[in-house]
This record gives structure tokens, C-alpha cells and sequence, in this order.
């Protein structure tokens, strides 16, 4: 009982994570779509680049919301493990946005 107890608790332990990083595929695949169908044909690779580079941030911080009302709504047994595990990648994300407009 120990072992599968332990397998339970790492399948939870991953599940915060992965669902941060598909509901960030999904922003993304959606915030190319929304730019590359509002601009005209000629300039669409030009405007998406640029649009999903300046927007990638904010795709980010909705993906970190999105995962922690899931942990909020969801059955996950250890909330404040997974609270923890999206704050992680929040925070990580944040340095890297402020490095990336620092020029660093």
C-alpha cells in the first residue's frame, strides 16, 4: 500500500504542472490564430511573430490563472503543494519577462 500511495501522490504532484503547460498550449495556439486572422495576408507572418512575442507574457499569466482555478475547483488532494508548484512557474516566468524587456 505504501508504493501505490506513493505512486498517487507523485501523479498528483504532476498534474498542476501538466496542466499548466497544455492550457498554455492552448492560449498560444489561440493567440496565433486571433493574430494571424486579423491582419491581411501579405504582413500575417511579420504581425504574428511580433504580436505573439509582445502578447507571449500576458498568454503566460493567463495559462498560471487558468491552472490555479483548476487547482482551486478541482478534487486535488494537496492544494497548497500544487498552489506552490504554479507559483514556481509564475514566479519564474516573471524574471524572465522582466530580464527579457531588461535586455538582459
Amino acid at each position: 500500500m505504501d508504493e501505490e500511495a506513493a505512486a498517487e501522490k507523485r501523479r498528483w504532484r504532476r498534474q498542476p504542472v501538466w496542466v499548466y503547460w497544455n492550457s498554455l498550449a492552448i492560449a498560444i495556439l489561440v493567440t496565433v490564430a486571433c493574430i494571424s486572422f486579423s491582419v491581411p495576408a501579405v504582413d500575417r507572418l511579420t504581425w504574428t511573430l511580433i504580436g505573439g512575442a509582445f502578447f507571449f507574457p500576458l498568454v503566460q499569466l493567463g495559462a498560471s490563472v487558468l491552472s490555479l482555478l483548476w487547482i482551486l475547483l478541482s478534487s486535488q488532494p494537496d492544494k497548497i503543494g500544487a498552489w506552490l508548484a504554479i507559483g514556481r512557474i509564475t514566479l519564474w516566468m516573471a524574471v524572465g519577462t522582466a530580464a527579457g524587456a531588461l535586455g538582459f
